[in-house]
């Protein structure tokens, strides 16, 4: 599909009007700094949002964690193959997991997350959360 930023943007001001989406798959695409304005337009009944090797670097991780409370629904986040995500996209996903048990796996394989896994699977194992549910490696 190759949809761009600004494709994302649009993507996500129409998402709006669809209330009951319940998946969406966006993977391979560059959404880049667009991925934010597209999650923007995601509604409550999220189940799985898949936006793979999508050009998504850390503020975009941070974005998408940001929004884990606001989709209960939510079973599959997958993110991997994001190589611009790095340890600051991989702890904000990894808290935000803290705060929604409806989410089974967020999937960050590929992303560099700096060493920080050892430190980030304690954070989650003091929280509560099973590090099953987390991959980045």
């Amino acid at each position: 599909n190759d949809i761009s930023a600004a494709g994302a943007k649009a993507l996500g001001a129409g998402l709006k009007w669809c209330g009951k989406l319940r998946e969406l798959g966006v993977s391979k695409n560059p959404l880049g700094k667009g991925f934010a304005h597209l999650l923007s337009g995601l509604g409550p009944g999220l189940v799985m949002l898949d936006a793979s090797e999508a050009d998504i670097d850390d503020a975009g991780a941070a974005a998408a964690a940001s929004k884990l409370r606001s989709w209960p629904s939510l079973r599959t986040l997958r993110l991997f193959g994001n190589l611009l995500i790095g340890p600051f996209g991989c702890e904000a996903v990894a808290r935000a997991l803290l705060g929604a048990p409806s989410v089974k796996l967020a999937d960050l394989k590929g992303a560099n997350h700096g060493g920080e896994w050892v430190r980030l699977k304690k954070v989650l194992t003091d929280g509560g959360v099973d590090p099953v549910r987390m991959r980045v490696e």
